[in-house]
């Protein structure tokens, strides 16, 4: 059965049912073509979803934290491979590179995210250790730009967040 909207004020006040009779009875109703909901704007042509509530600051705040510990910890590329960034992860290749940096002649088959084998000299294990420093330091100076822009007001939406300017696997 086909619906109707009651429009009040331009927006969507109520949805029934239409019978054959809906244009008598509710001659000002819109037949609804798709999906509407109460609450849906209408501007005599279309109907639009409500805008969201705007996230608080807190909950904003909270959902940088989460972003910024799953891109930190969600990986990176280095040497063209993927490499693994999880705080366990970061402590094996730190303790690799310390090896590397006592021992110039250091040897090791590293195995990336995909499981995948690659055989690391010293110099590479330390350019690793470094390419993977520099990838949390990324996240945490994105991070530090989000609090701020929070703070001031630029960033209002979970969606800003998002669109910061997050290390490439985000």
């Amino acid at each position: 059965m086909p619906q109707i909207a009651i429009i009040e004020n331009n927006a969507v006040s109520n949805i029934l049912d239409a019978d054959d009779g809906w244009t008598t009875t509710f001659p000002d109703a819109v037949l609804v073509v798709g999906k509407v909901k109460i609450g849906y704007s209408y501007n005599g042509s279309t109907f639009a979803a409500p805008e969201p509530s705007p996230s608080t600051s807190s909950e904003l705040l909270a959902y940088a934290s989460v972003k910024r510990y799953r891109v930190e910890t969600g990986g990176a590329e280095v040497f063209g491979f993927p490499v693994k960034t999880g705080r366990d992860d970061r402590t094996l290749i730190y303790e690799a590179e310390a090896t590397s940096k006592a021992d110039s002649a250091y040897i090791t088959t590293w195995f990336d995210a995909a499981g995948v084998g690659h055989e690391l000299n010293a110099e590479m294990v330390i350019a690793l250790a470094n390419a993977v420093r520099a990838h949390v330091a990324a996240c945490f100076s994105t991070y530090t730009s989000v609090i701020a822009s929070i703070a001031d007001g630029t960033i209002t939406t979970t969606g800003a967040i998002d669109a910061a300017l997050w290390p490439e696997n985000s």
